[in-house]
């Protein structure tokens, strides 16, 4: 959401491309605090109306496009299946996140992980206030915004989902 580009993501999206054989669309979505919620799903889902509406001359089959991201990017994904059902389309199949930035509201200390986590709970606050500016943690943040804010009717007509949460990171290889 505050950090990265597709310029740092090309090694790890050639790696799944070749790995799997599956074709990837990397969108490059704006990042905060320059540009806040909602543009980076906006900006994604511009990038997944091109891919449908190229799919055929893409080799794409338009019933097969998944979102995918991670960490804030799957935040982003995650949101941009509810900025999808809001619009009304185009078809998402799957979601497939890795360890996603959800909801702004977990920024609690778990002492469990302190030792392990790599994204301390500050980085969270940080990437939330970024997002949401003044209505960071507020009654006023959607599951367009941050996903986790979603009710069970939210959760109704979304695609089905994969988190990955791995205990812990080894890199790509």
């Amino acid at each position: 959401m505050i950090a990265m580009s597709l310029k740092e993501y090309d090694f790890i999206v050639k790696n799944y491309v070749s790995k799997t054989g599956v074709p990837f669309l990397a969108v490059e979505y704006r990042l905060a605090p320059e540009y806040p919620a909602p543009i980076p799903v906006t900006d994604t889902y511009a990038g997944l109306k091109y891919l449908h509406e190229h799919a055929s001359e893409l080799g794409v089959d338009p019933e097969r496009i998944a979102v995918m991201g991670d960490s804030g990017g799957g935040g982003v994904a995650a949101s941009l299946t509810h900025y999808v059902k809001k619009k009304g389309g185009p078809k998402i199949s799957k979601q497939i996140l890795v360890y996603p930035m959800l909801d702004d509201r977990t920024v609690e200390l778990d002492e469990g992980i302190v030792p392990y986590a790599a994204w301390k709970v500050d980085d969270n606050k940080t990437g939330w206030q970024a997002l949401l500016g003044d209505r960071y943690g507020t009654d006023d943040v959607g599951p367009i915004d941050a996903a986790g804010r979603m009710t069970v009717e939210d959760a109704r007509g979304l695609p089905d989902c994969y988190i990955d949460v791995s205990s812990y990171w080894r890199g790509y290889t």
